[in-house]
């Protein structure tokens, strides 16, 4: 077993579907947070693969931190060009609980490990954009479900 500190939890989203449905229409898929915390759970495992062999990994929290930031893995870059997972992540504003996936040293140190959303920070690029011209936009709740929008292009902030 290694242990190692995190500033994120990469969560790994599943690969949206290869074809239409019946209505000939591209089906965005949803999944919930939880399942991709399943990740580290301590049982699931995920196969990484090097030029000589497949490692089974398995991950479990050994600590929490006082902000918790996760990111969805939506990316990824093929032989031609870079892929966009549109799979929508459902998730909890207020009470995401943490308890299964913690070590029973880290359960006992945090009897309630509950965590509230924040911030979101959605990164948005066109298939024409550049790696250099690209937006961000984070939506930051106040209170309630009113949210507050920034939106961060090159080096100007507007709300």
């Amino acid at each position: 077993m290694e242990e190692s500190p995190f500033l994120y939890l990469t969560c790994d989203l599943p690969q949206p579907p290869l074809f239409k449905d019946e209505k000939k229409e591209n089906i965005i898929p949803q999944v919930s947070l939880y399942v991709l915390l399943s990740k580290f759970d301590g049982k699931t495992g995920k196969e990484y693969q090097t030029y000589k062999e497949n490692i089974l990994k398995k991950f479990q929290l050994t600590g929490l931190p006082p902000y918790l930031i996760l990111y969805n893995k939506r990316f990824t870059k093929n032989t031609f060009y870079i892929e966009k997972n549109p799979t929508i992540v459902n998730f909890p504003v207020k009470n995401i609980d943490l308890t299964e996936y913690l070590t029973e040293e880290v359960k006992q140190k945090h009897p309630e490990p509950i965590y509230d959303l924040v911030a979101i920070l959605c990164m948005m690029v066109s298939q024409r954009q550049e790696p250099t011209d690209v937006t961000y936009s984070t939506r930051a709740p106040e209170n309630g479900m009113n949210c507050k929008i920034f939106t961060l292009k090159k080096l100007s902030l507007r709300c």
